[in-house]
């Protein structure tokens, strides 16, 4: 049986939810497991129902302030991590996501083979902040030091070796595994926004990030809505949506739910009648956003950026677009509007792709490496 230890202490977002999702398919396929993870994460219940072999709880930080003191004391907390995982003899460390503590852990197994997940191979548009940088910095010298980088689309393979000099061959590719929000679902749940049979509802779900094209949607939705279609547009994720409010407020038929959308919120966002995502991103790796919308038979419209082409069978499975391309998008909103029955094999194609990918599959894949 092998032994795995488990770390990721981040805190809120599809961060946690992911983590749990590899780590219990790491389990169902037979692990012997151990997991460090921040005491403050959104789905910490979640996590202590596991049969870990052991979970380690510590606090992290929620705000810049926190961080510095905290890693500071981190320092000391080491201490009680170490006797925590005592005389554990571990196959390997597996890192499922980033974050800026990830290096301080892995340093103490340093002799231990560690396998790092690279959701972001190469720096998404707009990102300049500090965060941003030393999340980057740890993540250069984690990939170095790697056994295995996994990445979830192989579009990157060739990134890895441009941007941090590895071969092909210590590379995994282990798709993005598709999330299911719906047994969190809270049945008597107020609805996010109202929903008609005869209105089409545009969707956009995630952070708010300037990479995502949002001002590119808003110009392309608002041509539709001048025509007179029935329709309207949701806006629902966390972020700063100021670079946005004014050309938004402009729109006669449109929802904004600027917050962090709760786990058992996210099905009810899917869930209503003629719901279309859209992922306008100028640039992007992938996103979990597609599995959740096929797995609630929502059509997927979204650009030709990063790995999304690959997540979206290349047409097969959604409308593949240009990034930055506002005709082309009004164009796939229309098409979308006037010819709904043509995408009806499209929508049943990325509903059969997202049963495949269960997250006992993707975690034996890891295993089957170490």
């Amino acid at each position: 049986m092998k032994k795995i230890l488990v770390n990721y202490t981040g805190r809120t977002k599809a961060g946690p939810v992911y983590s749990y999702e590899m780590t219990k398919g790491l389990l169902e396929n037979g692990a012997e497991v151990y997991a460090i993870i921040s005491a403050q994460a959104d789905n910490i219940t979640d996590w202590r129902a596991l049969p870990l072999a052991k979970l380690v709880e510590i606090d992290t930080y929620t705000n810049k302030v926190e961080f510095v003191f905290r890693t500071i004391r981190f320092f000391f907390l080491r201490k009680r991590i170490l006797r925590e995982m005592y005389k554990v003899q571990f196959d390997a460390i597996y890192c499922p996501m980033a974050t800026l503590w990830s290096r301080l852990i892995n340093r103490m197994f340093s002799r231990v083979p560690l396998y790092f997940t690279l959701h972001d191979p190469k720096p998404h548009s707009g990102e300049q902040t500090l965060n941003k940088w030393l999340m980057r910095y740890n993540t250069a010298a984690e990939v170095g030091r790697a056994q295995k980088i996994i990445v979830l689309s192989e579009t990157f393979i060739n990134d890895i070796g441009m941007y941090y000099g590895r071969a092909a061959e210590d590379v995994l590719v282990i798709p993005h595994g598709a999330f299911d929000y719906a047994r969190k679902a809270i049945s008597n749940e107020v609805p996010l926004f109202e929903t008609d049979a005869e209105i089409t509802t545009f969707l956009f779900f995630g952070r708010i990030e300037q990479y995502k094209g949002i001002d590119v949607l808003i110009e392309a939705y608002r041509d539709i809505e001048c025509s007179g279609e029935r329709v309207q547009l949701v806006i629902a994720g966390e972020g700063d949506f100021s670079p946005y409010q004014e050309q938004f407020d402009e729109l006669q038929s449109a929802v904004l739910i600027n917050r962090n959308i709760k786990d058992e919120e996210v099905s009810s966002l899917f869930s209503g009648q003629n719901i279309v995502t859209v992922l306008p991103y100028r640039d992007a790796t992938q996103s979990g956003v597609v599995n959740i919308a096929a797995g609630h038979r929502s059509l997927v419209i979204a650009t030709e950026a990063g790995g999304l082409p690959e997540q979206l069978g290349y047409g097969e499975y959604g409308i593949l677009i240009p990034p930055n391309d506002i005709e082309a998008l009004r164009l796939a909103l229309l098409g979308v509007l006037r010819d709904r029955e043509k995408y009806k094999k499209t929508i049943e194609s990325a509903y059969c792709a997202w049963k495949e990918l269960s997250w006992k599959n993707l975690a034996g894949k890891i295993l089957s490496s170490i």
